[in-house]
């Protein structure tokens, strides 16, 4: 079962984002729902969740702040704001998606179905690339990058231990 973890200072729109959930995707467990960066920061660190829905302006801060403070994990993104003039800036911070308040239904349902596909696809994609680079007989080694995984010759690059 899919995690996810509500961070945003408005008690209502944490409901709605909480009975958009439970209404249409039941296998996405919410483990939490909190008001603040401070507490945001504690519940990710603790959970791990693999989706986060983040409001942009918080009591104690804004979504990018936490993020900020994000050193060891960092869920999978969907911006929930009323700020429109935040969107390029949430996308530089790989933002998923970036839905304004009042958050309409029929788009949460389609911000949710770019996180759950974006996995599987990804998944698919780096299996391929994984079994081409292995079947061509050279020798690399596979770097996951926020772009997918690269692959580097070991010969090019001094390596204090020997790999095979």
């Amino acid at each position: 079962m899919k995690t996810a973890i509500i961070i945003d200072d408005e008690f209502d729109a944490r409901r709605i984002l909480k009975k958009y959930l439970e209404r249409y995707f039941p296998n996405i467990r919410l483990i939490a729902d909190v008001d603040s960066v401070a507490e945001g920061v504690k519940v990710i660190n603790q959970f791990k969740p693999e989706f986060l829905f983040l409001d942009i302006k918080l009591g104690d801060g804004t979504g990018f702040d936490l993020i900020d403070q994000l050193t060891e994990y960092v869920p999978k993104i969907i911006f929930t704001t009323a700020y429109d003039e935040f969107a390029v800036k949430a996308f530089r911070y790989h933002a998923i998606d970036y839905l304004l308040k009042p958050i309409d239904p029929d788009l949460f349902v389609i911000s949710i179905k770019k996180l759950t596909e974006q996995k599987s696809s990804y998944k698919k994609e780096a299996w391929e690339i994984l079994l081409n680079q292995v079947n061509s007989g050279e020798r690399k080694i596979g770097i996951p990058t926020v772009e997918g995984v690269k692959f580097v010759l070991i010969e090019n690059h001094y390596c204090p231990i020997k790999l095979f």
